[in-house]
């Protein structure tokens, strides 16, 4: 209930700026890394605006089997008073991106995801970018995808942060 709470408070803050900015006739570009993926992507397929680009870095399609599955918050996950990793998948499930995919409306969309992630475990990566590639935009966003082989968290930023620096270079 913290967990979710919490986030709540995150999430109308962050919905508040981004329709202040969409009425002062700002272009939107969302960034979520890692957890922050639960904000922008319910972000980005709740609000009334289509997104210049979407950017998704080592996030997962559910946020409780991911937190449930992660080095990092499995204790926390397991500790909640659900017994199962899908008890815990419902009670955090507003957050959970793959619920808002089909609202999001984008000219491109960027992931990056490492195969030896265990904070956000790749398989729920692969969950996010099956969703947010299959989504059924009419105006059929570029999609920029990659898996960097043997990569975990850390290095799947540092990755991205250097090819989006070399590629602004070129």
């Amino acid at each position: 209930e913290q967990t979710v709470e919490g986030l709540q408070e995150i999430y109308d803050d962050a919905i508040k700026r981004m329709n202040q900015a969409i009425a002062e006739g700002h272009t939107l570009n969302m960034l979520g890394v890692s957890l922050g993926n639960v904000l922008s992507i319910r972000a980005a397929g709740s609000i009334d605006a289509r997104i210049r680009k979407l950017i998704s870095i080592v996030g997962g399609g559910k946020l409780g089997l991911s937190a449930w599955d992660s080095i990092l918050t499995g204790h926390i996950a397991r500790q909640s008073g659900f017994n199962s990793p899908e008890g815990y998948e419902q009670g955090v499930s507003v957050f959970s991106p793959v619920n808002y995919v089909s609202g999001i409306e984008a000219d491109e969309i960027f992931m990056r995801f490492g195969t030896r992630d265990l904070l956000i475990p790749f398989k729920h990566g692969q969950e996010l970018a099956r969703a947010l590639i299959n989504r059924g935009d009419k105006t059929k966003a570029k999609v920029d995808y990659r898996a960097y082989k043997g990569a975990d968290h850390s290095a799947t930023l540092a990755l991205s942060a250097l090819e989006r620096m070399l590629f602004a270079h070129n």
